[in-house]
């Protein structure tokens, strides 16, 4: 004789198996498929780290180019150049980059000083060529706030870059003042110059989150 009741028994047991074992399943592919994720926006929150970086770096290399040049033309064809002229912000500064002529004319930097020690103002938006991903922060030729017009082919990108040049003074003791041209006591023996570079970054979970990087450099009146 047949004990069905049995029978039901185990067919019940083997539904309950089928069903935990689809749950570990679908469990497994989730932790993959978070995983997966978080692996591709550290990749991609990594890259635009790396160009946020260079970027704070070109700003402290120009600052150096321009106090070296100080230094060679006060030595040479102009003796009355100090070594940090037009180095002297009381605000914030940007770089405007100046086009070459032809190809024997070199390409020319130079600090913009705008009233603002704010990294998110948008007249530290920095732009990109579409074509030769060549970078400016003012592609119509001059500083202006509110770009609606740039150069052809300019396409504005998500990042943003301040330079903040402020004296270290000597009083004794080794000082920064800040938001000052020069120093207010003592004597200016050189620049700290703070580069930042903000970006917004998407976040992991949607949305839009804020990003920002600084490189910090001193850079004296010692040869």
């Amino acid at each position: 004789m047949i004990d069905f009741r049995f029978i039901n028994l185990r067919r019940g047991q083997g539904l309950l198996e089928a069903i935990l074992a689809i749950g570990m399943i679908l469990v497994g592919l989730g932790a993959i498929l978070t995983f997966t994720l978080k692996n591709i926006a550290a990749a991609a929150d990594s890259g635009q780290r790396i160009v946020a970086a260079n970027l704070a770096r070109e700003g402290i290399d120009v600052v150096r180019a321009i106090r070296d040049s100080n230094w060679l033309a006060g030595s040479n064809s102009d003796p009355s150049r100090l070594w940090d002229d037009d180095l002297q912000p009381t605000q914030g500064a940007a770089l405007d980059f100046v086009l070459p002529t032809s190809a024997s004319v070199p390409a020319e930097w130079a600090v913009v000083y705008l009233n603002s020690r704010d990294v998110d103002d948008v007249a530290y938006a920095l732009y990109r060529h579409a074509q030769d991903y060549d970078w400016r922060q003012f592609p119509s030729g001059a500083p202006d706030p509110d770009i609606s017009t740039p150069e052809p082919n300019y396409i504005k990108t998500g990042y943003k870059r301040i330079l903040l040049l402020d004296p270290v003074c000597d009083t004794g003791s080794i000082v920064v003042e800040e938001a000052v041209a020069d120093c207010t006591s003592g004597t200016k023996i050189g620049i700290r110059v703070t580069a930042t570079v903000s970006w917004a970054s998407s976040g992991f979970f949607g949305g839009i989150e804020r990003r920002e990087l600084s490189l910090v450099e001193y850079l004296y009146n010692w040869r």
